[in-house]
């Protein structure tokens, strides 16, 4: 990302936040950013997100199947999360999805 593009995403927050105090009427979003590392093979992705949990300082976590890395760190309700998915969980999820069009549900009678 560049620092243009950087600086836009924060003023871009700014902004959410002044229309959410103006408007204590409206919903409030699913209070989450995740950041998806995809740049290298696993362990450059691995590699990322433990830079990023060190300046977070927070510790990173493997999901119980090895298939996806974080780190997370809570800002009261809003979450700033990093996640590396390893090249085999992800040809695992491809894989199913080829599966995706293979049953249609029934459509509810008019």
């Amino acid at each position: 990302m560049s620092t243009d593009d950087r600086a836009a995403f924060v003023a871009g927050l700014r902004e959410l936040t002044e229309f959410l105090e103006a408007h204590p009427d409206l919903p409030l979003p699913r209070p989450d950013l995740s950041f998806s590392v995809r740049e290298g093979d696993d362990a450059d992705e691995r590699a990322e997100v433990d830079r990023i949990a060190e300046i977070l300082g927070a510790e990173p976590e493997e999901t119980a199947d090895g298939g996806h890395y974080t780190v997370a760190r809570s800002f009261g309700p809003v979450t700033y999360e990093a996640v590396a998915i390893t090249s085999a969980c992800m040809a695992r999820y491809r894989a199913l999805m080829t599966y995706g069009d293979a049953v249609e549900p029934e459509r509810a009678a008019s």
